[in-house]
């Protein structure tokens, strides 16, 4: 390879300082960037496009989660918001999936795999309720969902093949 930076690298740059910026503004302006960085990491998820070659193999998820975490410590709930776990639907949540672990001990063993996916969601629905506290936070992830979707879209109008569409989204969410 090459030292100089070529055309094909273009979008592996754009992507690794868009989520390096999305997470130095998690900490500098507010945690929410940390959550839209996580969403950018998870739909365009590098490993599955052409231009991921010309990144390094990492966790963009998983650090982009936890930059989020170390970020909303500093940020506290506006006064007419309830906690999270002072709602029912969230205590039903959390107990179904407590029931969930406790299966695990007789459990066929791929049930773990969809426990331990249960309780990313719980923490996601939790890091959501925090991070989206009013019309504008929702708009702009409701938006950031939005431009996910369409380019899932268009790579599936792109897809060769017949039949599935495979390795279009993301991570979890590839066929």
């Amino acid at each position: 390879r090459h030292s100089v930076v070529v055309m094909s690298d273009v979008p592996a740059i754009a992507f690794a300082l868009s989520y390096l910026g999305g997470l130095l503004l998690a900490f500098v302006s507010h945690p929410r960037w940390g959550l839209f960085t996580y969403l950018g990491a998870f739909y365009l998820h590098p490993p599955y496009r052409w231009w991921g070659t010309a990144l390094p193999e990492f966790r963009w998820s998983l650090v982009a989660a936890v930059v989020t975490a170390l970020s909303m410590s500093s940020t506290k709930l506006p006064p007419n918001v309830k906690p999270w776990s002072s709602h029912t639907l969230s205590k039903i949540v959390m107990l179904y999936v407590l029931y969930m672990w406790i299966q695990t001990a007789w459990a066929n063993p791929r049930h773990l795999e969809g426990v331990i996916l249960l309780t990313k969601y719980v923490v996601m629905f939790y890091v959501i309720y925090r991070l989206i506290t009013d019309q504008k936070g929702l708009v702009d992830f409701a938006l950031a969902h939005v431009a996910g979707c369409l380019y899932f879209g268009i790579l599936a109008l792109e897809a060769r093949g017949g039949g599935r569409l495979e390795y279009i989204g993301g991570l979890v969410a590839n066929d």
